[in-house]
């Protein structure tokens, strides 16, 4: 299964500000602040990575509570940062060519795109519920064996954990659907409650379903250079009704 591991239609807005920086610093960084492109609001704990010319990370952060960053390149070159949600698609800036001591700061809207939802492209072909439910698994294990663990690992759900269940006011309908909710992973495994937000959902009801059930759920949190730290997570939930039977895909 080939991905595209990131996105070419990124739009970047430049803002320049200054920032001082020790003069005895050598070394070229990218710093920014990262925004949500349809809310304005700031990404925090968001995964960022500077990358090479050759796609190859070079150095890993998460942003602040105000949606910054900053990373250090090992030296001169050409780089550019790449903004990751596990289970979404990564997104790029510009590639920047840096000498020494250069500092370059840019504002980031990102509009990330799911690539786990059971129902997008990647998933067309398979007819039945079961078919689609592995070629999903498949799909999750090769973007969990992309990362290099020694670096960056992303949050994961401890399995049987999971508390998220079909809402029992649509038993008695046939109804498949699907919601979407944002919230940060801390460093100890648990969801910030203030940071919930649900971004999409087909029916209140499975919205509801996901709010009642996530934070209940616990988690492995995600380790930086092997230090837990906290991760913004966009959790996918598909609700599919069979007439005999309710189930869930948990995406992530």
């Amino acid at each position: 299964m080939r991905l595209a591991l990131v996105s070419r239609t990124f739009l970047v807005l430049l803002v320049a500000w200054v920032v001082p920086r020790d003069a005895h610093a050598q070394r070229p960084i990218e710093a920014g602040m990262a925004r949500d492109a349809k809310t304005k609001a700031p990404l925090q704990c968001l995964h960022v990575v500077l990358v090479d010319s050759s796609d190859r990370a070079v150095a890993h952060t998460v942003t602040d509570d105000a949606g910054q960053f900053s990373l250090e390149a090992p030296g001169a070159g050409a780089f550019r940062l790449r903004f990751e949600i596990f289970g979404w698609e990564p997104l790029a800036g510009p590639l920047d060519t840096l000498a020494t001591g250069d500092f370059k700061q840019r504002a980031y809207p990102l509009a990330f795109q799911n690539i786990l939802e059971p129902d997008t492209a990647t998933m067309r072909g398979y007819p039945l519920t079961e078919q689609r439910k592995e070629a999903h698994k498949r799909l999750y294990a090769y973007l969990r064996g992309r990362e290099d663990t020694t670096a960056w690992r992303s949050r994961q759900i401890v399995p049987g954990s999971t508390a998220v269940h079909y809402p029992p006011t649509l038993h008695q309908r046939v109804y498949t659907g699907r919601a979407i909710a944002q919230f940060v992973v801390d460093s100890s495994g648990k969801i910030r409650a203030d940071s919930w937000q649900t971004v999409h959902a087909t029916h209140d009801d499975f919205a509801k379903a996901l709010h009642e059930g996530l934070p209940n759920a616990r988690w492995k949190p995600a380790l930086l250079q092997g230090r837990p730290v906290c991760e913004l997570v966009r959790q996918h939930v598909q609700f599919h009704a069979e007439p005999t039977w309710r189930h869930i895909i948990l995406s992530g």
